[in-house]
């Protein structure tokens, strides 16, 4: 399984999410899956870049690990014992949260979203992988969405954990990052403001 959808994971969005959701450098995020193998590689992937994970492998245990206050949640609907849905149920509503589900009839993916997830990912399903310093600049502007974010900002802000960024080069992984979202989403994330800079553009 190559690297995919983690991406459309952490950047796809509901615009009132979009502030919490990309606090992962310190968020605490549920995974409620049954299939070890999928938690697994989730456990891997987001512990690789900052979340602290927690897994729950039933509705019951995700549940009770509610408790932890994670701030996002990577939800399986079809659970042994209590289901994905009556889960939901039972979260917070400002806590994003993002179904696992083999389902992938329009009516199905309509029906995981009025149940109030963020986001839905069918399975099976790929990542695409960010470098650090493209998801150091994504992160940047997305938690500046609307606002245009100049060239200059990016690089001192960006360039203090990735030396590689340089006026060179920023026009490269910023090119990088719209080919991996739009192969993803087909949705032009990143708006470039000539002169100025960019400005990150979320799917209204």
């Amino acid at each position: 399984m190559t690297n995919a959808q983690i991406t459309n994971m952490i950047y796809h969005n509901r615009k009132d999410n979009w502030g919490r959701i990309f606090l992962i450098m310190c968020a605490k995020l549920l995974i409620v899956e049954d299939n070890q193998d999928i938690s697994d590689i989730l456990y891997r992937e987001f512990s690789s870049v900052g979340f602290t994970v927690y897994q729950a492998w039933s509705g019951t245990e995700g549940r009770i690990l509610l408790a932890n206050s994670p701030d996002i949640i990577i939800l399986d609907l079809m659970l042994p014992g209590m289901s994905g849905e009556e889960l939901i149920t039972y979260i917070d509503e400002d806590i994003p949260v993002i179904a696992l589900s083999s389902m992938t009839s329009t009516v199905d993916k309509i029906k995981m979203l009025k149940l109030g997830c963020v986001d839905y990912v069918t399975k099976p399903f790929d990542m695409v992988q960010l470098t650090r310093t493209e998801f150091a600049i994504l992160k940047l502007l997305a938690t500046n969405k609307g606002r245009v974010v100049s060239k200059a900002q990016i690089i001192n802000l960006v360039s203090e954990d990735t030396p590689d960024l340089v006026d060179s080069s920023l026009k490269v992984h910023i090119r990088n990052i719209r080919k991996k979202l739009k192969a993803i989403t087909d949705h032009d994330f990143i708006e470039a403001i000539w002169g100025i800079g960019f400005r990150f553009v979320p799917i209204e």
